[in-house]
């Protein structure tokens, strides 16, 4: 049996309602919805795995957002501080 470790992040509302994924359009599992993180890729730790899932979910949001070319590289450039960590 393979064994595959992954790492997930809970994001949580005011209201106490849980932030899903909706994964429809990019499954690979036969998933629909999820939580945020991923595979825990070998030497990475859990809490890396989580901070590169966060990054990537706020970059996919700012980029719905139609941001500046300026939000872009603070959103990139956060992205890179949270994987240095």
């Amino acid at each position: 049996m393979n064994i595959i470790h992954c790492a997930g992040v809970i994001f949580l509302t005011k209201e106490n309602r849980v932030l899903l994924e909706d994964r429809r359009k990019i499954k690979k599992y036969g998933e629909h919805w999820s939580f945020f993180g991923g595979s825990v890729e070998e030497g990475e730790t859990p809490e890396q795995t989580m901070k590169k899932g966060i990054a990537e979910f706020t970059l996919k949001q700012a980029m719905r957002l139609r941001i500046t070319e300026k939000d872009r590289e603070t959103l990139q450039d956060i992205g890179r501080s949270l994987n240095k960590r």
